[in-house]
């Protein structure tokens, strides 16, 4: 479908971004309407059925949006705390939500099928409200954000994305030295299993040489890491007091789905691009859109705070979400992440998919 260029879109932007508040509803709404009609282990579906079958469809029909802020609109919607207050609701919500998810899973009648979808339904909207919304903020300037981005992450048990994400993935993207950028041709199965196996403990080395650089030591009471697995640690010990060991199962459960989701998404984000070396020393070329897909399917950019506007964030990384651009010549995903994530899973599909938008790339870019 034709992107908009409608000159209202900025109007129907600002609330449309109330629409992060699905997927943690989604739960609620399952809640009540397997208390109404039954059917409990069908319900716990509910959230997976909507994000992977519905969104899809809603974005294919409203279509895309291809409009850009100008100067003036810049300078408005950066200054309007509403964007950033709606990135700050998400930790208590997040914390709801988990929390009723811990209830919910210990309480209600489900069977084993029934807890293991109610496990991946809360876990995707964790993906949602705790992941990509700390995503947003480890990359404000404010410690204040930073430390809320932080203690979402901490929900997950992911906080090493904090420190690996900012000072690894931002610096070598698009390069052989970044475990989320995945090969041409390599499956998202392997990309996932290398990307975890490395990430977590590079995350690590890169905190201990940041603090090396300043002169500061580092140790176990002095890791920002250290801190925010503490915090993860305590969530669990909650989640265990709270709601017994399938308490604590469920919170540990949760977070895997997120993280699997999230990896999913990084494996779609960068896939096959690459930047080139431009002298002896091994530099490469400064990081453009022209190495992240970039996707502009209107109803998910509102769900994921823009997060599909990957290429502008990839080329600014400081850049506000309700800022973000579409940016003319980046590579183009032929869909929105929802469907991108179901597609990733099928190697075959996914391939022949992307190995021509690959190609198409390349030959626009031959000159470059």
């Amino acid at each position: 479908m034709r992107a908009s260029t409608d000159t209202t879109i900025p109007a129907r932007k600002k609330y449309g971004y109330l629409l992060f508040l699905l997927p943690p509803a989604l739960p609620v709404l399952a809640v009540q309407l397997a208390g109404r009609l039954g059917h409990w282990n069908l319900f716990a579906f509910l959230v997976p059925a909507v994000v992977f079958g519905l969104i899809p469809v809603v974005d294919f029909l409203i279509g895309k949006d291809a409009h850009n802020p100008d100067a003036t609109e810049e300078v408005q919607l950066r200054a309007d705390r509403f964007y950033t207050t709606l990135l700050v609701l998400c930790l208590p919500v997040q914390l709801a939500c988990v929390g009723y998810g811990g209830y919910v899973v210990t309480h209600a009648p489900l069977s084993m099928l029934g807890k293991l979808g109610w496990t991946l339904s809360i876990g995707l909207v964790s993906g949602v409200i705790a992941i990509n919304t700390g995503h947003e903020l480890i990359h404000r300037r404010s410690r204040a954000l930073q430390a809320v981005g932080g203690l979402l992450l901490s929900t997950v048990g992911y906080a090493s994305f904090k420190v690996e994400h900012v000072l690894g993935h931002h610096v070598h993207v698009a390069t052989p030295k970044d475990n989320s950028t995945a090969r041409e041709g390599e499956t998202v199965y392997a990309f996932a299993a290398r990307a975890l196996a490395r990430n977590i403990p590079h995350a690590f080395a890169l905190e201990r040489a940041a603090a090396q650089r300043k002169g500061l030591p580092h140790g176990p009471l002095s890791s920002e890491l250290a801190r925010y697995y503490a915090v993860t640690f305590a969530f669990f010990v909650g989640a265990l007091v709270a709601f017994g060991p399938a308490g604590g199962a469920f919170f540990l459960g949760q977070g895997v789905i997120a993280i699997l989701l999230l990896e999913i998404v990084n494996y779609v984000e960068h896939y096959g691009l690459s930047r080139r070396v431009i002298n002896d020393r091994g530099t490469y070329e400064v990081t453009t859109p022209l190495h992240s897909w970039n996707s502009n399917y209107f109803v998910t950019n509102l769900l994921l705070f823009q997060l599909q506007r990957h290429s502008d964030h990839h080329a600014n990384a400081a850049r506000p979400y309700q800022v973000l651009r579409h940016m003319e010549g980046s590579p183009q995903l032929p869909a929105g992440y929802a469907t991108m994530v179901v597609i990733a899973l099928c190697p075959p599909l996914f391939h022949g998919l992307m190995s021509r938008k690959l190609r198409d790339h390349r030959l626009a870019h031959a000159s470059g």
